[in-house]
């Protein structure tokens, strides 16, 4: 956003209200120092700049619950093996990690409803990466409380498409 303010563009149905607190000239130039650049929409609310209340359209947040799928299916299948190699729980984890701070994840806080589940699980997966520091190969258990949840969220999530584990991308939307 602070590119686009910068470089003249607005949100779409949003203006720019810049509010300055000092004005200086160097090299015949006047200079403006900006206190708050805010976004005013049309009907004249104005909101902090951020602040992300940009709505998120249907492919995006099918495509966050598309990984979300894929992610709570391996999870689920790495927990039916009796151990698994650090390297694959790291790379899993990593790749959780990523997920839960792409931004078009996190834009969809209000519409996805596994949103606190999937943060919840990236915190369990490193502290658990955490403490088999030592160890090659790790087991995962999960309760049978936390296995049902997952399930029925893959059954929530059944008519999304199916994506394979190398196939995540995380873009800068």
């Amino acid at each position: 956003m602070a590119y686009f303010s910068r470089n003249g563009f607005t949100p779409a149905n949003r203006s720019i209200i810049k509010t300055p607190v000092t004005s200086y000239l160097a090299n015949d130039r006047e200079f403006v120092t900006v206190k708050d650049v805010k976004y005013a929409s049309l009907n004249g609310v104005e909101n902090d700049k951020n602040h992300n209340d940009f709505t998120v359209n249907e492919r995006e947040l099918e495509k966050v619950m598309e990984y979300a799928k894929c992610l709570i299916w391996n999870l689920l299948h790495l927990s039916e093996h009796q151990h698994i190699e650090r390297e694959t729980l790291l790379e899993f984890t990593a790749t959780w990690s990523q997920f839960v701070r792409w931004r078009s994840f996190k834009r969809t806080e209000l519409q996805f409803a596994h949103y606190s589940l999937m943060l919840e699980l990236e915190g369990k997966l490193n502290a658990l990466v955490k403490t088999h520091r030592q160890s090659d190969l790790i087991e995962i258990s999960l309760s049978s409380q936390l296995n049902d949840q997952l399930n029925n969220s893959l059954d929530e999530m059944k008519y999304l498409r199916n994506i394979k584990f190398d196939e995540i991308r995380f873009d800068s939307k």
